[in-house]
């Protein structure tokens, strides 16, 4: 097995659990999305694990994404590298051939939200948590081949709002709109979200494998694409406004962008 710093893998029969574990609100950095590749690449060519479940060891974070002194520290080659990195990710999570959950016990946002969106289920705590693909609130754009990701699990109708508009959903409202698929108690939930996959696991894997694939062919087909170009739409957003939102996040105040 890979040696990781900031995930753990625990397996369970057959689950496997993948564990964020990076303090105090599992922000992602370059090594973290390679440890999450690295995890997924193992998972799958371990034949008696048959689904896969990513939660997280913080409290009341699954992810806060990318962090943002993380990437105030980089310069724009840098950041477009943790960009690449991160649609790197996206490809491998996307493609993967078994079934996987999120089970979200605390606030996903931006790129937390980025990660829950490509497993096939996503389970939610009931608590004071939100799910939110923030990234226009800091200065970003959401490349098109993500959007269309998060389309398929929102729809169209609820595009604009979810992506355009950075709507924080609590867990009855992510439910609402289909972000979710289940809300469990947050002091059970890991509990309750590995009965809910046992229980799909009755059904014949091979079959739900292949309908799996079926259903993401063609997004996974335009993932095919070198991160590079997916993420060219990334490139013009990486400095200016998007400087100013992290340290509008950092100094926990409303960012003042620049609009030419």
């Amino acid at each position: 097995m890979p040696t990781f710093k900031n995930i753990k893998i625990e397996e369970k029969g057959p689950l496997a659990w993948i564990w964020l574990n990076h303090a105090p609100s599992n922000e992602m950095t370059e090594e973290i999305l390679e440890e999450l590749i690295q995890a997924h690449l193992h998972l799958a060519e371990i034949k008696t694990i048959r689904a896969v479940m990513i939660g997280s060891k913080q409290e009341k974070f699954f992810s806060n994404g990318l962090g943002a002194s993380y990437m105030l520290d980089r310069s724009i080659d840098e950041r477009v590298k943790v960009f690449s990195k991160l649609f790197d990710l996206i490809r491998v999570m996307y493609s993967f051939q078994k079934i996987e959950v999120s089970v979200i016990n605390g606030h996903a946002m931006a790129g937390g939200a980025v990660l829950g969106i490509l497993t096939d289920f996503r389970f939610m705590g009931d608590g004071k948590f939100r799910y939110c693909f923030s990234e226009v609130l800091v200065g970003l754009t959401i490349p098109r081949t993500l959007l269309n990701i998060i389309e398929t699990v929102v729809g169209k109708s609820k595009l604009r709002d979810v992506a355009m508009l950075a709507k924080a959903y609590k867990p009855e409202e992510a439910k609402a709109i289909g972000l979710v698929d289940q809300i469990f108690p947050t002091a059970d939930m890991n509990k309750k979200s590995e009965e809910a996959i046992l229980s799909m696991l009755e059904l014949p894997q091979a079959s739900m494998e292949s309908i799996k694939k079926s259903i993401r062919a063609d997004l996974v087909r335009e993932l095919s694409n070198p991160s590079e170009k997916l993420i060219q739409e990334f490139v013009p957003f990486v400095s200016g406004n998007f400087d100013e939102g992290l340290h509008a996040v950092l100094e926990r105040r409303r960012p003042k962008f620049v609009n030419s």
